[in-house]
């Protein structure tokens, strides 16, 4: 407590204990015979009166320790009240290759053609503007029988030459109608089958099956039998 405040707190009850002290020495007067308080009177009233004062509250020190109260304590943590976000969901995951949906290709499969077969190569000769290759039947082994092909290669086409009796060849074109693949020949289905788009061609080279809009093309033949050599007209 300040000693301003304790002078007044002092002088405040050493006022209300003179009072009371006055009252009660009015009612002893007359057997006192105009005794007055003595000093040792007086020095007990201030005694009295300075510890009043100490049991005094002060009123300055009652307003910092509501000030105190009401202030939050630096040293504790402070707790956030506001609700944190809620996690955003995870996207979806990304199909696998093996969900996608297969596209289906709008032309037939490719098909294995035969293997490759030796292809001969007929020189090209002109007489008259007439322009055609000589084949000599005696250099082609399997032309000797009667239903077997040889492969021969013209100047600007591939051709299989069948040997259809004794005295009869015919030249069918490789090339096919479609798209311009090599058909091969396919004993097992007595005809001709394009690998590249599976078009389908009888032993004479009409169509039979697949995108191949024409059939085969078939080139004029001639057999000399005296020479045994075939002529095929260009």
């Amino acid at each position: 407590m300040s000693d301003d405040n304790k002078n007044v707190s002092r002088r405040e009850f050493t006022a209300l204990a003179g009072i009371s002290l006055a009252i009660a020495g009015s009612a002893t007067l007359s057997s006192t015979q105009g005794c007055s308080t003595t000093p040792s009177d007086e020095n007990t009233v201030e005694q009295v009166a300075d510890a009043a004062a100490e049991k005094t509250p002060d009123t300055n020190q009652i307003e910092l320790v509501k000030e105190a109260k009401t202030e939050p304590n630096p040293t504790e943590p402070v707790t956030d009240t506001k609700s944190e976000p809620a996690p955003e969901p995870n996207p979806p995951e990304e199909p696998s290759v093996a969900d996608e949906p297969q596209t289906i290709p709008d032309e037939p499969t490719q098909e294995s053609g035969p293997e490759p077969e030796i292809v001969y190569e007929a020189p090209q000769i002109d007489i008259g503007g007439r322009k055609f290759v000589l084949v000599d039947v005696n250099k082609y082994p399997d032309l000797q029988t009667i239903g077997s092909y040889e492969q021969i290669s013209l100047p600007d086409d591939l051709v299989f030459l069948f040997r259809r009796n004794k005295t009869t060849f015919e030249a069918i074109s490789a090339t096919c109608t479609h798209k311009g693949c090599s058909v091969g020949w396919r004993p097992d289905k007595n005809g001709f089958v394009c690998p590249c788009h599976v078009a389908t061609f009888n032993y004479r080279g009409v169509v039979t099956g697949g995108p191949a809009p024409s059939d085969l093309p078939i080139y004029a033949t001639a057999f000399d039998q005296s020479a045994n050599k075939v002529y095929i007209f260009l």
